[in-house]
């Protein structure tokens, strides 16, 4: 997710999508070679981006913090 305006841009958020046959027992080797976590799991494209809109909305427009790294 982005930010653009005449004034500059900001990178606000990102989501990795990762495909649903993943989180398949036929994937499970690749899971783990990739080391994905057991907690990770499958999520629409339009549910990532609710979940980033949802965080965003959260943000106090009045700082200038745009996204916690934890």
């Amino acid at each position: 997710m982005a930010y653009a305006s005449r004034h500059g841009y900001a990178f606000l958020d990102k989501r990795l999508f990762i495909p649903e046959k993943w989180f398949t027992e036929d994937y499970a080797a690749r899971r783990e070679k990739n080391n994905l976590p057991e907690s990770v799991v499958f999520k629409t494209k339009p549910q990532l981006a609710t979940e980033m809109f949802k965080e965003l909305s959260t943000v106090d427009p009045h700082t200038r913090k745009i996204f916690h790294i934890p």
